[in-house]
């Protein structure tokens, strides 16, 4: 499947984005790649079917009130309110996926260190990951700069359009505010209608990207 340029947006349309799904732009890039959108961990971590097969997203409650889903109430029991809400909570984990996933790509293995753990500054956190990353090869030099750009990566949003409804769409377990698709084999990239990176270097790679193609 070959998406246009235009997929990418400055701001996702809250008249057409049903769901937000945070993510990072190495994600983002594989689902370009493959036509749909799987759970990525770019790392030989090998999760167990219910965590694997599933993929979550905050939901738009205007879309949810109107069409009166039975997960309408749970929703806005959660928090969400408006659009505005779902954009906030994509980004807030589209952050932590950008930070892991960078991390996992270049050490080739979960980082042992979070998102929330770097940015609060824990001391026996860094030096965790800095003794990981030297089992890996790298300096702690080395390992600090990659710290530094992980930091830097703000993450992607991925709109997802009408056709959703076509699907199951299930309460997320822990928490009101999501939803989930069980999507043990992905989810096919016609139901995305939108791709808004959060920073510049996401904005530079996707552009790489279309770019090339």
């Amino acid at each position: 499947m070959k998406f246009p340029r235009d997929v990418v947006k400055e701001i996702l349309d809250a008249d057409d984005t049903f769901m937000v799904h945070g993510t990072s732009v190495e994600a983002t890039l594989a689902f370009l790649s493959k036509g749909r959108l799987e759970k990525e961990f770019f790392s030989s971590y090998k999760p167990a079917p219910e965590e694997s097969d599933y993929l979550f997203f905050m939901p738009n409650p205007d879309f949810f009130q109107k069409t009166r889903h039975s997960l309408h109430e749970r929703i806005r029991k959660g928090g969400l309110n408006y659009f505005g809400d779902a954009l906030d909570g994509g980004e807030t984990y589209a952050l932590s996926c950008a930070f892991e996933h960078f991390l996992a790509f270049q050490l080739g293995e979960t980082p042992r260190i979070n998102y929330p753990e770097y940015r609060d500054f824990g001391d026996h956190d860094v030096a965790r990951f800095l003794q990981q990353a030297k089992r890996k090869g790298f300096s702690e030099t080395k390992a600090r700069v990659l710290l530094r750009d992980a930091g830097k990566r703000k993450g992607v949003l991925l709109g997802i359009g009408e056709k959703i409804f076509d699907l199951e769409i299930l309460p997320a377990k822990d928490l009101k505010d999501e939803v989930c698709i069980h999507a043990p084999h992905g989810l096919d990239g016609k139901y995305i209608n939108g791709i808004m990176p959060l920073g510049k270097i996401e904005h530079r790679l996707l552009d790489e990207y279309f770019s090339s193609q």
